[in-house]
């Protein structure tokens, strides 16, 4: 359900469901890379950050969590500099 609300970019409701995947299995890889990504969109890039590494960690040849993780830490660094 989660991947739905994904792509209709309804970020509330995507960290919600993924939240409630965590809940029961707190290693599901999927679950933390889509809340990655809510808080990524969000501009949370730092909890973002958190959630995709350990993604990284569970699925380390996964090209998109690892683009997702590059992403949010790219924009750490652009926000710290300004």
């Amino acid at each position: 359900m989660a991947l739905c609300w994904l792509k209709l970019e309804n970020w509330n409701e995507t960290k919600q469901q993924s939240e409630e995947v965590l809940k029961f299995d707190p290693t599901n890889v999927k679950a933390l890379y889509r809340i990655g990504v809510v808080l990524n969109k969000k501009e949370q890039y730092s909890l973002a950050l958190n959630y995709l590494k350990k993604a990284m960690t569970l699925a380390e040849q996964d090209g998109l969590i690892r683009k997702e993780y590059n992403f949010a830490a790219n924009n750490i660094n652009k926000t710290t500099k300004k």
